[in-house]
């Protein structure tokens, strides 16, 4: 499903991923992936309905904070996305992600101004 939703095939990567929650209902990857993929299409509701799935079966599910974080932004809550940014930080710690850090990281400045 994420390979898909990658090759931009929207439609193909939602039901693979909706396939993959169908079988397993308890992991947080496929409800992020979906929230990922409601995200791209504008549905910010349903996007943060996967995230919240996600979070509850893995509360340290760091990038399900992000993909909150930026939900937040779009409908112009900056402190929320702050805050869910600043949890995003706290739980991803890989040096492969440093990028991704750094780029939140100023995003919370410009927030906090």
């Amino acid at each position: 499903g994420d390979l898909c939703l990658a090759a931009g095939r929207v439609d193909e990567a939602r039901a693979c991923l909706s396939k993959a929650l169908e079988l397993d209902q308890d992991d947080p990857q496929s409800h992020h992936s979906l929230a990922e993929l409601h995200y791209e299409q504008g549905d910010l509701s349903t996007a943060a309905e996967y995230c919240q799935n996600a979070i509850r079966l893995d509360p340290e599910f760091a990038f399900a904070f992000l993909t909150l974080g930026n939900i937040s932004l779009d409908q112009d809550l900056g402190q929320e996305a702050a805050q869910f940014f600043r949890t995003f930080l706290r739980l991803e710690t890989s040096p492969a992600s440093q990028e991704i850090r750094d780029e939140v990281t100023a995003l919370i400045r410009d927030l906090e101004g």
